[in-house]
């Protein structure tokens, strides 16, 4: 991963150090204090840019997308949500400082897919029979394409959200994964490109099915 940031980065930032630093800091938000991050994590994003690659003859503004990757979850807390998205875009506008030499196209986009991300769907999600195809489309597919993973991969994701949310009561959890889980049956498209729906919607839905009556049967049972 520090061989991708380097190669992305170079022609955006003249400095090695100031490329480092940023590096560094990526590094440790996504290992965490006290290893808090166990979803999203360093490991979580090299999963990512698996589907990255798969796709990148798809995308407009691989640079811009590739960069907002690497930047969106540096910030990640369950703990404090409001204070997470706040620091989220000042760090955003502190690398857009440092990229002296990034071209207006790419720093424009990279705010459009952060601010994206803070909001995690578009018009296309919540239109019936809609595809989309722009760069914000498989920027945030490949976000929730986990939800569309084997049944084992995605009881072992759930562990790890679970681990994450550490400090919140199993009351206020499965609350909050309740909601999380109904909304996303509620739309109209859990992914919003072509690619990623016919991939992944039929299990995710399988997936978010069983997990919503294992909580309400656990629950139920107390």
């Amino acid at each position: 991963m520090e061989n991708r940031w380097n190669q992305l980065t170079e022609k955006l930032i003249s400095s090695p150090s100031v490329r480092e630093k940023w590096w560094n800091r990526i590094c440790l938000a996504l290992t965490g204090d006290e290893g808090r991050r166990h979803y999203y994590n360093l490991e979580n994003l090299e999963k990512r840019f698996v589907l990255f690659d798969e796709i990148l003859h798809r995308l407009s503004n691989p640079t811009a997308v590739a960069l907002a990757m690497f930047l969106q979850h540096l910030h990640y807390d369950p703990r404090i949500p409001g204070i997470s998205e706040e620091l989220t875009l000042a760090t955003l506008e502190e690398f857009i400082m440092d990229a002296e030499q990034a071209v207006p196209e790419v720093v424009s986009d990279l705010r459009k897919l952060t601010e994206a991300a803070l909001i995690n769907s578009t018009p296309v999600h919540l239109t019936p029979n809609a595809t989309g195809t722009s760069d914000v489309h498989y920027f945030l597919d490949i976000e929730m394409a986990t939800l569309g993973s084997s049944s084992s991969e995605y009881a072992d994701t759930l562990a790890m959200m679970r681990n994450e949310y550490g400090c919140t009561s199993d009351d206020d959890y499965f609350e909050l994964r309740l909601k999380v889980l109904r909304y996303f049956l509620q739309i109209p498209n859990i992914y919003a490109t072509e690619e990623f729906r016919s991939r992944y919607d039929t299990q995710a839905r399988n997936n978010i099915i069983k997990e919503i009556s294992n909580i309400e049967n656990r629950v139920k049972n107390g």
